[in-house]
C-alpha cells in the first residue's frame, strides 16, 4: 500500500470528502461529550469500588419514597444477618467550624465507625482510618484531602494536630485520599453513643454496606424482605408500617439515579446520530468511487489485486474518519461544557464537584470510533468493489457493480436517515410539549422574589430546640431590618431541596388505625405568605398562640389530608408522628392547598408542618426563607450580614433564589429537551443532505440511462419529475416508518423521562409532514440536473 497514493486520492475528492468529515465531526463532538459525561458520572470520579458499596433503605408499601435511616437495633440485626461481608452505620451533621481566612464556614461532620473503611475498600493518604479502640466519644478524627489542603496547607506533619469544631477539639488521626467524600463528610469521628447497647427506636443512621463478591442484588433484596418480616414479627405492633421492608442498592445508583434516563438518552441518541451520519458518508464514499471505477479498473488491468485495492480503500476511509474524529474531539469540548452546565448543583455528588473532565475518557474512546467508522465506510464499499470489472470498466461503463441490489441498498440508505430523523423529530416534538406542560405546572407556592439560604448552629451554643428558636427570632427580627427584605420565615427544608425530614403518621380511622410516610417541617413565621402557599381551610401555625405550653398542633396537605381521610375537612382531628414517640397527638387547625415542593415533576406532597416551640428535635441546621420587596430577591449579602449581627460564628450558605432553584429541579427535563432538539436538527440536516445525496449518486450510475431518454425525446420536466418522484418515495416511506417507530418507542421514552412524552399524533404528524416537504424541496438540485441532461456527452463514453 502506497501512502502517498492514498494521500493523492482524498486530495482529488477534496471537496467530496470534506463533507465526509464535516459530518463525521459534528456526530462524533456530541457523541464524544455524551461518553464523557456518562464516564464522569458513573465510573470516573469515585475513589471507591462502585460495584461493592451499597446503601440500606426501607419502606411501607403504601409509599412511593424510600428511606435511609435505621435504629440500632436494626442496625446491629443486619450487621450479624451475614448477608454482607461489612456493615457500617452512619449519622452526619453540619457544624460551624472557623476557617484558615478567620470566617465562620460549616463543615459536614460524619459520626461512623472502623468499619467504615472496609466498606469503602478506600485506604487514608496519611495516618489511619478509625479503629476499634476509638470508643464512642473518642478524639480522633480523619479528615478529608480538601479539608487537609485548605486548614492545615496540606503540611505532612498534619497527624497529631489538633482540629476544633464548634467548642469541641478533636487530633487528626489520618487524611483520606483526593475525591473521597464517605457519606459526604469533610472529616469522620466515632459515634457519641454505643451502638452495641443503644435501645432507642429512632432511625438516624445511614447503613453502607460491602456486598460480597459473588452477591446477586435481586437475590439479596429477597432475603432482605425475609429479614424485614422477621424484623416486623418480633417488634410491637405499633412500631412498623404495614408491607415494610428493606432493600439495597449500590450507593452510585442512589446518587446517580435521577440523572441516569437523561444521560442514557443522551448516549443513545448520540450513537442513533451517528449510524444516521455513517449511512450518509456511505452514499458519499460510494458516488466518490463510481467516479474512480475507470482507474480502478486501470489498476486492476495492470495487476493490482482486489485485497491491495481495499486496503488502500480501508486506509483512505480511515484517515477521514480519523480526521472527522479528531476535528470532534476538538468541537466535544464545548458540547460537554454545556451539558454539564445544564446539571442541577443538587444531583451532583461531592466526588463530582469540579471533577467534570472531558479528555481522559473521550480520548480512550477516539481510536475505536475512528476504526469502526472506517471499518463501516470499507464495508459500505465492499460490494462494488468486489464486482468490479476489469474489461467492463475499461469499456466505460459506469453501471459496473450496481446491479438491483446495490441500488436498493441505496435507496434504504435514504429511507433509513428519514427514518431516524423522523424518529428523533417526532419524540422531541412530543419531549418539547411535555416539557412545556411540566413547567406550566402549577407549583402551589412562589418562586419569584423569594430566596432561601442554610445554617447550622452550633450544638454547645445552641444545645436544644428552646435555644435554636430564639436564635432564629433574633435572626428574623434581623432581617425584617434589612432594606429588600419584606418577610421572613424558617422551614427545615426549602421548596426543591433534595433531602428533607422524613418521618411517619399514623391516625385512628373507623376501619383501624392508618399509617403512612410524611415529609415534616418545623415552621416559625408566616411560611405562607413568604412562599405563596394557599390556605384551603382553617388557619396557619401562630408562633405566638402555638407556643411550647400550647396543646400539639398541626398544619396538614391537602394531598395528605385525602390520602388519610379521603377529604379535606380534616379540621380537629388527631394524629401521631412517628418521630414523637409516646407524645400526645397533634390536632390539624389549618389544612394548605397541594403544593409541589419537590418541584414541578414531582407530585403535591404529603407534608405536615409543626410550631418551632413544639417541634423536640428541631434541627441544627435550619432554612431561611426570605420574601423581597416589590418583587425584588434578597441579596446573598443582606441574609449573611443579618445574621453576622446576631452571631458571626453561623454562617449562611447555600443562599439561592427559589426560581432558580426551581430550574434547576428540572435539570435531567432540561438537559433530555435540549439534546433532543440538537439531535432533531441534526438529524433533519443530514436526512436532507442524504436524500440530495443519494439522488445525486442515484443519477450518476444512471446517466447514460438519462442520456438515453433524453436523445429518444422525454422532455427534461419530465426527467426531472421522475428524480422528485423518486426522492419523494424515498423520505414517504421513510417519514412512516419512522413515525410508527417514534410511537412505538414514546412509551419506553416517556417511562424514563419523567413522563414527559405523552404520543401527541398533530404534532409528530406535522413534523413528519414537514421532513417530507424539506426532502422533497431537496430533491429540486438533482432534479434540475437531470433535466440538463446532455445526450451527446452521455453517448460519447460508448
Amino acid at each position: 500500500m502506497n501512502p502517498a497514493h492514498v494521500l493523492r486520492v482524498v486530495w482529488k475528492h477534496r471537496a467530496a470528502n470534506a463533507v465526509t468529515v464535516a459530518t463525521l465531526a459534528a456526530t462524533v463532538a456530541v457523541l464524544l461529550a455524551a461518553i464523557a459525561v456518562a464516564h464522569n458520572f458513573f465510573v470516573s470520579p469515585w475513589s471507591y469500588d462502585t460495584a461493592r458499596l451499597g446503601v440500606l433503605t426501607h419502606r411501607a408499601a403504601a409509599d412511593t419514597r424510600s428511606l435511609y435511616g435505621f435504629s440500632a437495633e436494626e442496625f446491629r440485626m443486619l450487621r450479624d444477618s451475614g448477608l454482607f461481608e461489612q456493615v457500617a452505620a452512619s449519622r452526619s451533621r453540619q457544624v460551624a467550624f472557623e476557617g484558615s481566612d478567620g470566617y465562620p464556614t460549616r463543615l459536614l461532620m460524619v459520626q461512623t465507625q472502623a468499619s467504615a473503611r472496609a466498606v469503602s475498600g478506600v485506604a487514608p493518604a496519611l495516618g489511619r482510618f478509625l479503629e476499634e479502640e476509638d470508643h464512642p466519644g473518642s478524639p480522633s478524627a480523619v479528615i478529608s484531602y480538601a479539608l487537609w489542603q485548605s486548614h492545615f496547607g496540606g503540611a505532612p506533619d498534619v497527624l497529631g494536630r489538633a482540629l476544633r469544631v464548634e467548642d469541641a477539639i478533636y487530633s487528626v488521626v489520618g487524611v483520606m485520599p483526593d475525591r473521597f467524600h464517605f457519606m459526604g463528610g469533610d472529616f469522620w469521628v466515632a459515634h457519641a453513643s454505643d451502638l452495641d447497647t443503644d435501645a432507642d427506636a429512632a432511625r438516624p443512621y445511614v447503613l453502607n454496606v460491602r456486598f460480597k463478591p459473588d452477591a446477586d442484588l435481586p437475590q439479596l433484596r429477597g432475603a432482605l424482605a425475609t429479614l424485614s418480616q422477621r424484623l416486623v414479627a418480633a417488634a410491637p405492633a405499633s412500631r412498623y408500617l404495614p408491607g415494610w421492608s428493606i432493600s439495597g442498592e449500590r450507593v452510585i445508583d442512589a446518587v446517580m439515579g435521577p440523572m441516569r434516563p437523561a444521560v442514557g438518552l443522551l448516549l443513545a441518541a448520540s450513537l442513533l446520530m451517528l449510524l444516521v451520519a455513517l449511512a450518509n458518508v456511505a452514499t458519499l464514499i460510494n458516488i466518490r468511487q463510481v467516479a474512480a471505477e475507470p482507474q480502478l479498473a486501470v489498476r486492476l488491468a495492470l495487476g493490482a489485486t482486489s485485497r491491495r485495492l481495499c486496503a488502500e480503500t480501508f486506509a483512505t476511509n480511515l484517515l477521514l474518519a480519523a480526521v472527522g474524529v479528531g476535528l470532534g474531539w476538538a468541537l466535544g469540548s464545548s458540547v460537554f461544557d454545556r451539558v454539564v452546565g445544564m446539571i442541577s448543583a443538587d444531583w451532583i455528588p461531592r466526588e463530582l464537584e469540579g471533577r467534570f473532565v472531558y479528555a481522559g475518557a473521550s480520548l480512550r474512546w477516539m481510536p475505536l470510533i475512528a476504526l469502526g467508522c472506517a471499518a463501516l465506510m470499507t464495508l459500505s464499499q465492499w460490494p462494488r468493489l468486489r464486482r468490479l470489472d476489469a474489461q467492463l470498466a475499461l469499456h466505460g461503463s459506469v453501471r459496473t457493480g450496481t446491479g438491483g441490489g446495490v441500488l436498493r441498498a441505496i435507496r434504504s440508505l435514504a429511507a433509513l436517515q428519514v427514518t431516524a430523523a423522523t424518529l428523533v423529530g417526532a419524540l422531541a416534538v412530543c419531549v418539547m410539549s411535555g416539557t412545556d406542560d411540566i413547567r406550566a405546572r402549577a407549583l402551589g407556592l412562589r418562586v419569584d422574589g423569594v430566596a432561601s439560604s442554610r445554617l447550622t448552629l452550633p450544638q454547645t451554643t445552641y444545645p436544644d430546640s428552646s435555644a435554636r428558636r430564639r436564635f432564629a427570632e433574633r435572626l428574623g427580627e434581623a432581617l425584617k431590618s434589612e432594606p429588600g427584605v419584606a418577610e421572613v420565615a424558617f422551614v427545615d427544608a426549602a421548596p426543591f431541596q433534595r433531602y428533607r425530614r422524613q418521618t411517619t403518621l399514623r391516625a385512628d380511622l373507623a376501619g383501624g388505625p392508618r399509617e403512612i410516610g410524611v415529609g415534616l417541617s418545623s415552621s416559625l413565621g408566616p411560611v405562607p405568605e413568604v412562599l405563596g402557599i394557599g390556605l384551603a381551610s382553617g388557619r396557619y401555625l401562630d408562633d405566638a398562640r402555638d407556643d411550647a405550653d400550647a396543646p400539639p398542633v398541626a398544619v396538614v396537605s391537602r394531598a395528605l389530608a385525602e390520602q388519610i381521610w379521603g377529604t379535606d375537612d380534616v379540621l380537629d382531628r388527631l394524629f401521631h408522628l412517628g418521630s414523637e414517640g409516646e407524645a400526645p397527638p397533634r390536632r390539624i387547625v389549618g389544612v394548605l392547598d397541594d403544593v409541589r415542593y419537590g418541584g414541578a415533576l414531582a407530585e403535591p406532597e404529603r407534608l405536615v408542618f409543626i410550631p418551632h416551640a413544639q417541634d423536640p428535635g428541631l434541627p441544627a441546621t435550619l432554612v431561611v426563607v426570605a420574601k423581597g420587596r416589590d418583587g425584588r430577591v434578597p441579596t446573598a449579602d443582606a441574609l449573611a450580614r443579618a445574621a453576622a449581627g446576631v452571631d458571626p460564628r453561623v454562617p449562611l450558605f447555600d443562599s439561592v433564589r427559589l426560581a432558580d432553584r426551581a430550574q434547576e429541579s428540572l435539570a435531567g427535563l432540561n438537559l433530555a429537551e435540549a439534546s433532543f432538539r440538537v439531535f432533531a436538527a441534526l438529524a433533519i440536516v443530514l436526512a436532507l443532505m442524504g436524500t440530495a445525496v443519494v439522488l445525486s449518486f442515484l443519477l450518476a450510475v444512471r446517466r447514460r440511462e438519462y442520456a438515453l431518454r433524453s436523445a429518444v425525446g422525454a422532455a427534461p420536466a419530465r426527467l426531472a419529475r421522475r428524480v422528485v418522484g423518486e426522492g419523494v418515495a424515498i423520505s414517504a416511506i421513510g417519514t412512516l416508518v419512522g413515525l410508527g417507530v417514534a410511537w412505538g418507542a414514546a412509551g419506553l421514552v416517556d417511562s424514563h423521562l419523567y413522563g414527559a412524552t405523552p404520543w401527541r399524533w398533530l404534532a409528530a404528524g406535522g413534523f413528519g409532514a414537514g421532513l417530507l416537504l424539506a426532502t422533497m424541496l431537496a430533491t429540486l438540485a438533482p432534479a434540475r440536473r437531470a433535466a440538463a441532461s446532455d445526450p451527446m456527452l452521455a453517448l460519447r463514453a460508448d
